[in-house]
C-alpha cells in the first residue's frame, strides 16, 4: 500500500504512548521499529541483542527470559521501503496455499538486513503470551492499586 503500518499483537499490556513511539521511529533512521521493555521473567519471550545505536542484532527464545532482558513486548511500526518489502518477499513462501511460515523467519529476515531498531520504553510491560505471564502482569496491577 507504500504507507506506513502500525500494528501489535493481542497479547500484550504496555503503558507506553503511541505517538512517542511513533516519534522515536521516526528518529531512529529504521523502516522497522518494534517495541522492546523490560518485563517479568517469562518462559516464551523474544530477546532482542540490542547494538549501541539501537539497531537489533539478533533475537533469542531462551526457555526462561530474566527481569533484565529486553524483550519483544509486541507492537511495531513498518515502514514500506524497497529494503523491507524485499527481505519480506525472500521469506514468503512461494506457494500461497503454504501457510506454514512462522512470524520468527519474518522478523529474522528483516534483522539480517540490518532494517530493524528496538524502541526501548520506560514504564510497565507485559507480553502475556504465558499463563505465568498473566498472573505476573495480575500481580503487578493488584499491587499497584492497594
Amino acid at each position: 500500500t507504500e504507507r506506513r503500518v502500525v500494528g501489535c499483537a493481542g497479547d500484550y499490556y504496555s503503558d507506553f504512548k503511541w505517538s512517542d513511539m511513533i516519534a522515536r521511529h521516526e528518529a531512529s533512521g529504521f523502516p522497522i521499529s518494534v517495541l522492546a521493555g523490560h518485563s517479568a521473567a517469562v518462559e516464551v519471550a523474544a530477546v532482542y541483542d540490542v547494538r549501541e545505536d539501537g539497531s537489533v542484532a539478533s533475537f533469542s527464545r531462551p526457555e526462561k527470559s530474566t527481569a533484565e532482558d529486553l524483550i519483544n513486548i509486541g507492537a511495531y511500526v513498518f515502514d514500506p521501503t524497497v529494503d523491507v518489502l524485499r527481505a519480506l518477499y525472500a521469506v514468503l513462501p512461494k506457494d500461497p496455499t503454504d501457510l506454514m511460515l512462522g512470524d520468527d523467519a519474518i522478523i529474522s529476515s528483516f534483522i539480517q538486513s540490518g532494517l530493524v531498531g528496538a524502541i526501548a520504553m520506560e514504564g510497565t510491560h507485559f507480553n502475556i503470551n504465558t499463563p505465568n505471564a498473566y498472573e505476573a502482569l495480575r500481580q503487578t496491577v493488584s499491587s499497584s492499586v492497594s
